[in-house]
């Protein structure tokens, strides 16, 4: 019976191994949100952004205690945001698209508590409007709502000031699924259209509102990612688990390949002394 319930364990733990291996794979923008808005995706083996996306602070934004140090504090009201401009410092239509996700694959990962309400709508991680990805606040609804080329994915779970933090993942595949999760668990799907540019076509970057139309978040915004591939379920998972024992995306450990194969080395032998 414990040889039984020892191999499913094997796989389980190099399964879970497998995905923290490629958790930064495909990493294009990773902002911590520790003091400043600076993109450190860079500094991940298998990150694949094309420049450094440092965001601007705006307005009275500031940066308060937060799920994994300091977050990026929001007061609400226009102006009080972070923008980011792709390509660095270039304007609009900039030389990168690491932002830019039009016709691409990609994947929005964002800790968030939430606060007061100042306008029906509040930007969370947003680049525009119509088919443009976003995630965003419904005041109607007290809930998430999620866009990658389709309609507005709004799962019922309810996201209140008073429930504490909440991890959000919005997935993507080019013209296929787009997948919802909060905290860990997938709460909505659509498909069949692929990420378009807005009508305003700023190719700006907003964490804590919508470039496109203002809609300030009020809360505090926490370790904020993009990638250019969709997460697998079990990935997102293991970013809301790892994000709960109080790791963040950039502190999720990277096993060592020895380490896999001593341990595997190690059950193969317990089973074989069992025989």
């Amino acid at each position: 019976m414990k040889k039984q319930l020892l191999i499913p364990a094997f796989l389980m733990a190099a399964s879970l191994s497998a995905n923290a291996a490629g958790i930064h794979t495909g990493l294009l923008n990773y902002w911590a949100l520790e003091t400043d808005a600076s993109d450190t995706a860079g500094s991940y083996a298998g990150s694949t952004g094309v420049t450094t996306d440092n965001g601007t602070v705006n307005g009275t934004t500031t940066f308060a205690q937060g799920l994994f140090g300091n977050a990026a504090s929001f007061p609400g009201g226009a102006g009080n945001n972070i923008t980011v401009l792709d390509g660095g410092a270039s304007a609009a239509g900039g030389v990168a698209n690491d932002v830019d996700r039009t016709a691409s694959d990609m994947t929005v990962s964002v800790w968030m508590e939430v606060g007061a309400w100042s306008t029906g709508w509040q930007g969370v991680v947003s680049h525009g409007e119509q088919t443009d990805y976003r995630i965003a606040r419904n005041r109607t609804r007290n809930t998430i709502a999620g866009v990658a080329g389709t309609g507005d994915l709004q799962p019922a779970t309810v996201v209140s000031a008073t429930s504490g933090w909440h991890h959000v993942a919005l997935t993507s595949v080019n013209g296929g699924d787009v997948f919802m999760y909060i905290d860990g668990v997938q709460v909505g799907t659509n498909s069949g259209a692929a990420i378009g540019q807005s009508d305003a076509n700023n190719n700006v970057l907003c964490i804590g509102c919508n470039p496109d139309n203002g809609r300030e978040f009020n809360g505090l915004i926490d370790d904020v990612a993009i990638w250019d591939r969709a997460l697998t379920p079990s990935q997102i998972a293991l970013i809301h688990n790892e994000g709960l024992a109080g790791n963040s995306l950039g502190a999720i450990a990277v096993p060592e390949p020895s380490s896999i194969t001593l341990a595997l080395i190690a059950g193969l032998g317990l089973l074989r002394r069992r025989r």
